[in-house]
């Protein structure tokens, strides 16, 4: 699910202090969709996240997902003081969807996740992408809805 700028605030560090926000400090040449994403699973199983887009309504992808280490470089090239890079870096390790393949327990876990565009970013109205779980290719297909 998209998150919007007041659900945003959960994760601001200081003023101005975000990583999950494409304004602050800096205005960066970048939009982004942030998402969460639900994980609730009754057996174990792992996950791994290959790619996913935000497509726009003619089909054009607009904003692509970074991993955890490339989001971590997008932050560290935009963030002017190593101090702050350090908290958005903590921020990340404990919120962002892990870098590597998910051994998940049964249970519920909520992860965020950020697809970057170019601004001014087009309306999102889908994503796709592909994941594995236990090894198997799994696409996604996913319709936005309007707010």
């Amino acid at each position: 699910r998209r998150l919007g700028d007041g659900e945003l605030l959960r994760y601001e560090i200081d003023k101005d202090l975000n990583p999950y926000a494409s304004d602050g400090l800096v205005r960066r040449p970048n939009d982004f969709i942030v998402l969460r994403a639900i994980a609730t699973t009754s057996r174990p199983l792992s996950y791994e996240l290959s790619r996913l887009e935000a497509i726009d309504e003619s089909g054009q992808k607009i904003a692509g997902f970074l991993d955890e280490e490339a989001f971590l470089a997008y932050l560290e090239g935009w963030t002017t003081d190593p101090g702050d890079f350090t908290l958005l870096k903590q921020e990340v390790k404990r919120t962002y969807l892990p870098y590597a393949p998910l051994k998940l327990k049964p249970g519920k876990r909520d992860y965020i996740l950020v697809l970057v565009g170019k601004r001014p970013l087009a309306e999102p109205v889908a994503l796709r992408g592909l994941a594995f779980i236990d090894g198997v290719p799994t696409n996604i297909e996913y319709e936005l809805r309007k707010k």
